[in-house]
């Protein structure tokens, strides 16, 4: 599995995770509970792409970012009109 798969998968999972509970207060928890819990073909699979923590810290926090950036330009664009 290639880099961008498991992004893919990591972004996925925030995505799910901030439909379900909201903006994480705490994204790089976020990815260090994703990373914790692994099991061991994840690892793996993780290893041998050279994927590590920092990555999915990086993947959880571009997708908290983008969420919160387009709940900013929803606000904005309702109040324009």
């Amino acid at each position: 599995m290639k880099r961008n798969e498991i992004r893919t998968i990591i972004t996925n999972l925030t995505k799910d995770y901030i439909r379900q509970f909201g903006v994480p207060h705490q994204p790089k928890e976020l990815a260090r509970a994703y990373w914790d819990v692994r099991h061991d073909y994840e690892i793996d699979r993780d290893t041998a792409a050279d994927v590590i923590l920092l990555d999915y810290e990086l993947w959880v926090i571009c997708v908290v970012a983008d969420h919160q950036t387009d709940a900013v330009l929803l606000k904005f664009k309702t109040y324009r009109k």
